[in-house]
């Protein structure tokens, strides 16, 4: 009589091969996630930035005659500078200045708008943004201000 001996699942040495395998493939694929993770978050920033900055050029357009009178008082927040023969009347405003007529709130119910991608306890609309004025050509520009004004 021959004893047959059933053998069900993998024995302990496949086990293990199967968890170095895995742990060689973790090892390769966990950088490259971080990388695109990083690289998905710069992005983000960037196009937030790009739209705060499109939002304050609206801004600038629908007060061009009050930024350029009130830069020529050199009222507070308001201020003008000459290159190339050129005087450029600005404006320096919060973000959240912008909020709701030129930009849209992320997160209305918290109160922090817009969240920066980059770090989770940062937010966007706690930093100035200039607008500026070239009378000459009539064109608005807007630079999004990091730093001393966050």
């Amino acid at each position: 009589m021959v004893i047959r001996v059933k053998k069900d699942g993998f024995t302990l040495v496949e086990l293990l091969g199967i968890i170095v395998i895995l742990a060689i493939l973790m090892t390769l694929l966990i950088p490259m996630v971080n990388r695109s993770s990083t690289g998905a978050k710069k992005k983000t920033y960037e196009t937030k930035v790009k739209m705060i900055e499109d939002a304050a050029v609206l801004y600038g357009q629908d007060n061009y005659r009050k930024i350029i009178d009130n830069a020529k008082k050199a009222l507070p927040g308001y201020s003008s500078e000459t290159k190339n023969d050129v005087t450029y009347y600005i404006q320096t405003i919060k973000v959240t200045d912008l909020v709701p007529n030129y930009y849209t709130a992320d997160n209305e119910e918290t109160g922090k708008m817009i969240a920066d991608p980059r770090n989770n306890n940062n937010y966007l609309d706690i930093c100035n943004i200039e607008v500026k004025i070239n009378p000459n050509s009539r064109k608005v520009s807007a630079s999004y201000k990091l730093g001393d004004s966050c």
